[in-house]
């Protein structure tokens, strides 16, 4: 045991000592020791730097970085177990998302070093150092440079050997083989210990102008108006503060937990192919004398049923299209507007069936009267024609279009899958050109055009889906001038092409063919009209 009255070294000179030691000891272990100039003002003495390896077998532009930590020395009599911080200090090493350690340096009265020890701040002594701070803050203390932590050094960490290598292993025994990984350790325990289950609360009034709404409300189908400020609690190492972040708000949307996940099989009759969806369930709380509500959401709709009381008794509610204006491939359009027209026809059997949970069978559905059916299957057929040429053209992976995009360009769609399938265009491809007077020696010069090449195109996404077709063609005079028609185009080719290719492909096709009939390039290409005459 030390007598403090032959001490020779007063608080200053020994830790100047200690960190002389310290940095011999990085010095020796092939370290790089970089010490602070600050004298520990932002938390940190050191910052010590492994070095770089250099192995033949690496690539150097991805090899990982070296090991980088902050460490606070401290340097005590023998005699001495306690280690006093300032808390200030000791939260800025904490916070520091890399490695940071304490490192204790031991001497007897004869300044002989008695130990050394390394504390890793992480894990439990990360969590005491939040804690302190989280409790000086319940006490109304903002600024803790004037709050001390206290910790017993011998039952802190490990105690080291005083070799050479010893400081190395112990920071590589730590830190671990990758970095990486520690940095995100330690990220996860500054955001998540002390925490509980429950550990955050709103409080709040709601306005609600009719109780039925509840349901939906809750199930974040329906905003609502606040009637009072929320005010926000959060729970950490057990001590309860208020969180005033949350800034003035107007109306609050909840986003519902997901209790299972589900598929839903739609048949227009009980024994027809099923159309089926994928996504989760969603069940509101349950209020006195309402119904159960649940919702079932996939990535394009949401579909809403009612249960009196138990699933056994469960009814269809609505299905909405989860965006306003949403882009969707064309086989999802088609699924949409099939499980519309058989929503709306009545009869139709719904089976949900939870990966957790009891299967529930809905044996007749009533009839959606705000649901046009024959719309709906018009529609359905529509989007399955544009699948089903996307498919013939191999367009692996469905690009998406809008539902005005799909309407907008039916008639395209209509004409190209016939082509497609080789049937009579009813009809027929025409085409009016050279102004409305007619030149007696253009026209004369045309009669004998029989072969000509018909380019056509669909907008979807950020592509083309192009159409080439061999045209017989015949020539009339009408009021706008010579007009070209066909009704019995053969297929060439169809593609899907980036839109600045559509020239390039259109004049491919043309080959020797006397005529090219091809449609103008989308607008924003800037391009001429491709009409031309051989």
């Amino acid at each position: 045991m030390c007598d403090q009255t032959e001490r020779s070294l007063d608080s200053d000179k020994l830790g100047n000592k200690g960190q002389l030691e310290f940095a011999q000891l990085c010095g020796d272990d092939g370290l790089i020791c970089n010490n602070s100039e600050s004298r520990d003002r932002a938390g940190w003495d050191f910052v010590v730097d492994f070095p770089q390896l250099h192995t033949p077998d690496q690539l150097v532009d991805s090899r990982p970085a070296p090991i980088s930590a902050r460490f606070q020395q401290k340097t005590l009599w023998s005699d001495n177990r306690t280690i006093r911080f300032n808390l200030a200090k000791l939260e800025q090493l904490a916070k520091y998302p890399g490695p940071s350690f304490i490192f204790v340096i031991k001497y007897d009265n004869d300044l002989r070093k008695t130990s050394s020890r390394i504390i890793p701040i992480l894990g439990d002594f990360l969590s005491r150092v939040l804690k302190k701070l989280r409790e000086e803050r319940a006490a109304g203390t903002y600024n803790v440079k004037d709050t001390t932590f206290s910790i017993t050094a011998d039952n802190e960490g490990e105690e080291i050997e005083s070799t050479r290598g010893a400081i190395k292993k112990a920071i590589e025994r730590h830190v671990g083989d990758d970095i990486g990984a520690y940095f995100k350790k330690k990220a996860d325990q500054l955001e998540s210990l002390g925490f509980v289950a429950g550990a955050r609360e709103l409080n709040f009034s709601l306005l609600v102008d009719d109780k039925a709404d509840l349901p939906d409300i809750m199930l974040g189908l329906k905003p609502v108006r606040l009637a009072s400020p929320i005010r926000s609690f959060e729970t950490r190492f057990e001590t309860k503060l208020e969180d005033k972040s949350f800034g003035p708000a107007t109306q609050i949307n909840f986003i519902p937990v997901a209790i299972d996940q589900c598929t839903v099989l739609f048949r227009e009759k009980p024994n027809s192919a099923a159309v089926s969806l994928h996504g989760e369930m969603f069940k509101a709380p349950e209020f006195p004398g309402f119904p159960l509500v649940i919702l079932i959401r996939t990535d394009v709709f949401d579909i809403k049923f009612k249960a009196e009381s138990t699933l056994s008794t469960i009814t269809f509610s609505s299905i909405q299209i989860a965006d306003d204006e949403p882009a969707l491939t064309p086989t999802t359009w088609h699924k949409l507007f099939t499980i519309g027209a058989i929503v709306g026809s009545g009869g139709a059997r719904v089976d949900i069936r939870p990966r957790k949970r009891q299967n529930v069978s809905i044996p007749s559905l009533s009839a959606n009267n705000a649901i046009d059916i024959e719309s709906s299957r018009d529609n359905a057929r529509l989007a399955d024609k544009l699948a089903k040429i996307l498919s013939f053209a191999g367009s692996g992976t469905e690009p998406k279009l809008s539902i005005r995009q799909l309407f907008k360009q039916g008639d395209t769609i209509e004409y190209i899958y016939s082509i497609m399938k080789g049937e009579r265009i009813e009809a027929p491809i025409a085409l009016a050109s050279f102004g409305s007077e007619t030149d007696n020696g253009i026209l004369g010069r045309l009669k004998t055009v029989q072969r000509g090449v018909f380019v056509i195109y669909i907008e979807i996404g950020d592509r083309l889906l192009v159409c080439a077709a061999d045209v017989a063609t015949s020539l009339s005079e009408g009021e706008r001038g010579i007009v070209f028609t066909s009704n019995d185009p053969t297929l060439r080719e169809i593609d899907l092409i980036p839109p600045e290719d559509y020239e390039e492909f259109s004049q491919r096709q043309k080959g020797d063919a006397i005529l090219l009939i091809a449609s103008e390039p989308p607008s924003y290409l800037q391009t001429a009209p491709l009409q031309e005459l051989a």
